[in-house]
């Protein structure tokens, strides 16, 4: 097994490892594959040991099989041998050489027979071996053979003609280089040529340098017209054709120096021997031999100009002459329109607008306006003008003040009429007041002023009086009096608008007054001498089940007392079974003030049990005068309640919906009312006691009058 071992690890035939280095061309076309050749290689070496293990198992098996068969064989021959010997010494006895030849055709198994070998045997002493490896060659070439490293004589190929993908006619001629050809999917043999090499292909940078300069003999290879046709040509004419190009770039920065020139155009700047000046007008500038420039047309510095050491003849035409930082003594000067001349300034239609005097008053002969700030300093500023109107909503007094000790307002001279009116804020009592004073508008501190009498048509805020103060009328001056603890006393009678209103500043409209008298109390809990005002709106009556009866048709049970405790409340109750449902009745006269709408109810009840849910149901129908009685109730309205207790316990059910009575509600009605329980709809078992049940409903009116 281990020479077994060696032939499948090794990747050469013993028979041809003199010629391993002649296997090229089988994988030529995955010559730039490597990585996928690699890859297959390794799966061939896994592939060869996975036969060779699987080799070693069959001949395993094969060999227990010979050993199997040849022990029968023996079996079978010594029983023939015996059998034979056995019928030598019967009456009819055979030839014994035919007797042998039976026996050999027909028990001995062909397979023992020797054959002759078609395969070489390098182990002379291991036959099975020999067998064995021959099987596993022809294996291992049919497996190469179908991933291309095999010829189909078997074995890895040795030559080019051993090359299934190569014509060998075409190929095996002096010169020749190996091509591929798609149509023949083979490789053939083909002339050498760089006619299609592509200029990418091309590479020089391993090349030699010439090491000299180049020269005119020096030789390129060009493109002939662009046609395809690659010839030669000399450096020579290369320098020949740049020298007859016009060159049209506008950046030419390695051209440093130039030749006299007769003549220069840059853009639109034209140099024509002594003249400078545009393409439209080329003698704009003359420069003399001299060097005296002279200017054709009016130039324009919009830099200024700076001359030194000699003078500018001529009018300066420009405007702006911002470089111009001193004058001589002028006798005028007019700035476009301002004309300055002595000592006025003025508009050149008006040129005294502004007078400055030899002591520097100022005087304007004109209106002023002033666009930005006003300040004024001094120690007074004195307006002389008929009217003064100030555009401010605020006048700021004492302005830039920290603190303050003097009074401050404004002070309005009477001269001869009496003393001067004064508005002023008293600093020392911290309010405001009016009268008059002999004060001017020098004054500081604390000013004496004689109250005034002040007039307005409405007075908005807080009025305060002295404590016991009067307030009235010219005529009455003490109409209405307010003492020190603020209550009014008013003179003679007080008269309201009509519909006016009384209130507070929460609600003031809580009394309304209108034109005939009535009163309207706005807020409800209205009192008089302390009582309460009765209002319309939601009454309630109380009705016990002491004053109820059971109906003649499915009655409850009679009145009942059950005592609780003795000495405490006893329960008088009407009981209501749960079997069916069962009714009580009773009768209401409701008061005129009932506004005759629906009503609705509460039920008072126990349960002789723990209560689940219970529910009640009312109805009920109104009599009028001389009508019968004997008519049916409106719809029953139900009210569930929910308990759970002690069997004395008191539920009290939630108010019902509304209730329609049927018939024709009106004044001095009587009205009957049926309560029942409604055992469809509860799941309490046992009674449910009635206590009573409360009425609500509605009046329009105060009284029944």
């Amino acid at each position: 097994m281990k020479k077994i071992n060696e032939l499948v690890t090794s990747t050469e035939k013993p028979e041809h490892k003199a010629k391993r280095t002649a296997i090229t061309f089988g994988s030529f076309k995955r010559a730039e594959e490597r990585e996928v050749a690699e890859r297959k290689q390794r799966e061939h070496e896994v592939e060869l040991v996975s036969i060779a293990e699987d080799a070693r198992i069959q001949r395993a098996v094969e060999d227990e099989h010979e050993r199997v068969i040849k022990e029968q064989n023996t079996i079978k021959r010594n029983k023939y041998v015996t059998e034979s010997i056995s019928n030598a010494f019967k009456p009819k006895v055979k030839d014994m050489d035919s007797v042998r030849e039976q026996a050999i055709d027909t028990y001995l198994p062909r397979e023992f027979l020797p054959v002759a070998k078609d395969y070489p045997e390098p182990f002379k002493d291991e036959p099975a071996l020999n067998k064995e490896l021959a099987e596993f060659k022809v294996k291992i070439n049919e497996h190469l053979h179908k991933v291309g490293f095999a010829s189909s004589g078997g074995g890895g190929i040795g030559s080019i003609n051993d090359a299934n993908d190569i014509n060998k006619a075409s190929t095996k001629v002096d010169g020749k280089f190996l091509q591929w050809n798609d149509s023949q999917d083979k490789y053939i043999g083909a002339d050498p040529s760089i006619s299609s090499l592509a200029i990418s292909k091309l590479d020089i940078d391993g090349g030699t340098d010439i090491g000299a300069a180049i020269v005119d003999a020096d030789l390129l290879i060009i493109d002939d017209g662009a046609g395809g046709t690659n010839r030669k040509t000399a450096a020579s004419r290369i320098k020949t054709y740049i020298a007859d190009v016009t060159l049209t770039t506008a950046a030419q920065t390695n051209i440093t120096s130039l030749g006299t020139l007769t003549a220069l155009t840059v853009d639109s700047i034209a140099i024509n021997g002594t003249t400078i000046g545009h393409t439209s007008d080329t003698d704009s500038i003359a420069i003399a031999s001299d060097g005296v420039v002279t200017m054709n047309q009016i130039p324009v510095f919009s830099a200024g100009i700076n001359v030194s050491g000699g003078t500018i003849a001529g009018t300066l035409a420009t405007v702006a002459q911002t470089n111009i930082t001193s004058l001589g003594t002028l006798t005028a000067l007019t700035v476009d329109s301002i004309a300055i001349n002595g000592t006025t300034i003025g508009h050149t239609s008006d040129t005294d607008a502004i007078t400055i005097s030899s002591g520097g008053d100022v005087t304007f002969s004109q209106d002023i306006t002033v666009t930005g700030d006003f300040t004024v300093n001094g120690t007074t500023t004195t307006v002389s003008t008929t009217n003064v109107k100030v555009s401010d909503t605020l006048i700021e007094l004492n302005t830039g003040a920290t603190s303050n000790a003097n009074d401050m307002g404004i002070i309005m001279e009477r001269g001869s009429t009496g003393n001067n009116a004064i508005f002023m804020f008293d600093e020392s009592a911290d309010e405001f007041t009016v009268g008059t004073t002999t004060a001017t508008n020098d004054a500081t501190g604390n000013i004496s002023i004689t109250t005034g009498t002040f007039t307005a048509a409405t007075l908005k805020g807080n009025l305060v009086v002295a404590d016991d103060g009067d307030v009235g009328s010219a005529s009455a001056t003490d109409a209405m009096q307010i003492s020190s603890a603020g209550i009014v006393t008013f003179k003679d009678d007080i008269l309201l608008k009509d519909d006016c209103t009384i209130g507070t500043a929460t609600t003031a409209g809580a009394i309304a007054i209108a034109a005939d008298g009535t009163v309207d109390l706005d807020v409800a809990g209205a009192t008089v001498a302390s009582a309460i005002i009765r209002t319309v709106g939601k009454e309630s009556i109380w009705v016990p089940a002491a004053a109820m009866t059971p109906t003649t048709s499915n009655p409850c049970s009679d009145i009942t007392i059950v005592e609780t405790t003795s000495g405490r409340p006893d329960m008088v109750v009407l009981d209501f079974a749960t079997g069916a449902d069962e009714f009580a009745q009773f009768s209401i006269a409701f008061p005129k003030s009932w506004n005759l709408g629906t009503i609705t109810y509460q039920a008072f009840w126990s349960g002789i049990a723990a209560s689940t849910d219970c529910d009640w149901s009312l109805q009920g129908v109104a009599m009028n005068d001389n009508q019968t009685i004997d008519v049916a109730y409106g719809t029953a309205v139900v009210v569930s309640d929910n308990a759970q207790g002690a069997v004395e316990e008191l539920y009290v059910a939630a108010e019902s919906g509304a209730v329609t009575i049927a018939g024709t509600p009106a004044d001095n009605d009587l009205c009957y009312f049926r309560i029942g329980r409604d055992v469809s709809g509860d799941n309490m078992d046992g009674d449910a006691r009635l206590h009573g049940l409360k009425i609500f409903f509605t009046t329009d009116a105060t009284n029944d009058a």
